[in-house]
């Protein structure tokens, strides 16, 4: 890196210094790059290096759509469907289709929202109180459930933009086609029937534009990067695809940079400006600087509206099954001056429902900008089916291996779909393959909200709670495994925990009880031979169990009882806590559950240190 480059960043991260109060979302990083990671940025091109680069070439793979689809469906069910079996703590879920279908029509009813492409929004900015929502889809895999919901958005009147990655499965495979490697690993074999579902999305009214990886030939396979944009650019174009646009794929940290930096005057980072002309990441080398995109006629990058100075953005990313990071005042990200003018950057995770409510409290003009990777609302429910956009389950669902399914009222305007597979213990949750894996662990004995199948298993109170404690006490493969019998049976219970035990005896354990449950003596066995803390959960409760769980609480100070009753009644957002006429928890009463108990854990652990 050289010294003046080196001091520019390092005023930049002065000035930011005091205005960033946001999580540690890559795309959502302003700090700029530090050289000790293993990065170094060049200010020269090196014309041997450039030499040294292999040539991008492309044939056709000839594979059938039908073949790419079928190979999309089972790799994504295998990927992030319901099965945990043979599964780690790593494993990630995805949510059914409908619930982005919910998340859309719900945001039509929102006043002042107006949907656009991303084109469409960077070059017509809001206006008096308009607020537009752009809808920004990765395709980084899920080809089949890109199409589904192009389709849902296309039936409720929305348009969207979908981003192509040319790299991915469903659009070609680098020196292997039918099995057999190829030896000319710089040969690239395009699955070119995949047009005809590239098109159909095109024809609904959509834009596509390329998701662009041009570092990742460049520091992985010694291949001209930029020659990949432009070839794969040219094809596109030729076979009908209107393509206005790009985006990056990846993040700084696999690069050093990040993939608009190959287009010349974008900057290097989210929050650093255009600088270097060449990067080194941990030995791999790659130029920037080196596109024009008005050449190409490119009219915008998707960050772009991170980067304009005018107008308010709120950010919305769905990271896992309902699980969103939604940051406000994303604007103005590359201008010092303009930070220092505008609210704080504000961020947060929370649920579908908290994504709507936030939408609900902005007003206009302003932007919002949703990331949605398909595969997210791709819950599939075998390894041959499409993402399953259903309200009520099929009779091959209900002939699954153990499959628990439910299907919710529609009353109330939530018609929720889970499929949960059962765990050792008979319970809709992750097993012990899952729990064997982790590196901070919760075992939760009883209570019917873990034991219900309305509600995925990731959107359960145990998982969530794994998931919001991996940053803030840095274990990022907590999980939990709960073990349900309706009520708290000593005997079962007892049986479960030394099962649970014998694989490993967990950081945490949590005991439901609700109005069932009188039995007292399971606390006393555990509370007797188990060391750690023990956070009884009362889910509904009858006024003398309360008392008795308070006394024990109070004389044994490893027990801490918590009560969500308080939580839920100061709660004004727009999501049901429960399902209607029921005391079992809907996802965003789980939610809350899952806050009060990491809030009380991270306490925990941040006092035993």
């Amino acid at each position: 890196m050289s010294l003046l480059y080196y001091k520019l960043l390092t005023r930049i991260r002065k000035a930011y210094k005091s205005i960033i109060s946001f999580g540690d979302s890559e795309e959502l990083n302003l700090s700029p790059p530090n050289p000790a990671l293993g990065t170094e940025y060049l200010d020269e091109i090196e014309d041997n290096r450039l030499a040294g680069l292999a040539k991008y070439s492309v044939k056709s793979s000839e594979q059938k759509l039908e073949t790419t689809l079928k190979n999309v469906n089972s790799q994504f069910y295998q990927a992030y469907g319901p099965d945990f079996s043979n599964k780690t703590a790593a494993h990630v879920s995805v949510d059914p289709p409908w619930y982005y279908q919910n998340l859309l029509e719900r945001i039509l009813e929102i006043p002042n929202i107006v949907f656009k492409t991303c084109h469409d929004a960077v070059t017509q900015p809001p206006t008096d109180d308009e607020i537009i929502c752009t809808i920004r889809h990765d395709v980084d895999g899920d080809l089949s459930a890109a199409v589904q919901q192009a389709q849902i958005e296309h039936r409720l009147g929305i348009t969207s933009s979908f981003y192509l990655l040319h790299n991915a499965p469903y659009y070609g495979v680098l020196g292997d086609v039918g099995g057999k490697k190829n030896r000319n690993t710089t040969t690239f074999y395009r699955h070119e029937s995949s047009l005809e579902a590239y098109l159909r999305i095109q024809s609904l009214g959509h834009e596509l534009a390329v998701h662009t990886d041009g570092m990742d030939y460049y520091q992985r396979l010694n291949t001209d990067g930029a020659s990949v944009i432009t070839t794969e650019l040219e094809w596109m174009r030729e076979n009908g695809l209107i393509i206005k646009g790009t985006t990056a794929h990846n993040s700084f940290s696999v690069y050093g940079c990040n993939n608009y930096s190959i287009f010349e005057g974008r900057p290097l980072s989210m929050g650093t400006p255009v600088g270097p002309n060449a990067v080194i990441h941990h030995g791999k080398w790659a130029p920037l600087q080196v596109l024009n995109e008005e050449k190409l006629g490119l009219m915008y990058e998707a960050n772009d509206l991170f980067w304009q100075d005018s107008t308010p953005l709120l950010y919305g990313c769905l990271m896992t099954q309902n699980n969103w990071y939604i940051a406000e005042n994303q604007y103005g990200l590359l201008s010092p001056e303009t930070a220092s003018q505008r609210s704080p950057l504000k961020a947060m995770y929370g649920t579908h429902d908290d994504m709507i409510d936030a939408i609900r409290s902005i007003k206009g003009p302003a932007y919002v900008k949703l990331v949605v990777h398909p595969m997210h609302y791709g819950f599939r429910y075998n390894d041959r089916s499409e993402p399953w956009l259903a309200h009520t389950p099929s009779k091959e669902v209900r002939k699954g291996n153990g499959a628990r399914t439910w299907s919710g009222g529609k009353a109330d305007g939530i018609a929720g779909v889970a499929i949960n597979m059962d765990n050792e213990f008979n319970t809709p949750d992750r097993g012990l393959d899952c729990y064997a894996s982790g590196d901070f662990r919760i075992a939760v004995l009883g209570g019917k909200n873990t034991f219900s199948s309305t509600v995925s298993s990731d959107s359960k109170f145990p998982q969530v709670t794994a998931r919001l404690l991996r940053g803030p006490i840095r274990k990022p493969n907590a999980v939990a495994i709960s073990a349900s019998v309706g009520t708290l049976a000593t005997d079962i219970s007892n049986q479960n925990w030394k099962r649970i035990c014998a694989v490993a005896v967990p950081d945490i354990l949590v005991i439901c009880y609700n109005e069932n449950d009188n039995d007292t003596r399971l606390l006393d066995i555990l509370s007797s031979e188990y060391s750690g803390p023990i956070f009884i959960l009362v889910e509904q409760y009858e006024l003398a169990l309360k008392l008795k769980l308070t006394e024990l609480a109070s004389d044994n100070k490893s027990i801490i009882l918590l009560d969500p009753t308080q939580r839920f009644e100061e709660y004004n957002g727009s999501g049901n806590l429960t399902w209607e006429d029921s005391t079992i928890w809907a996802p965003q009463g789980h939610f809350i559950v899952a806050q009060i108990l990491s809030e009380r854990i991270i306490q925990q652990f941040k006092s035993d240190q």
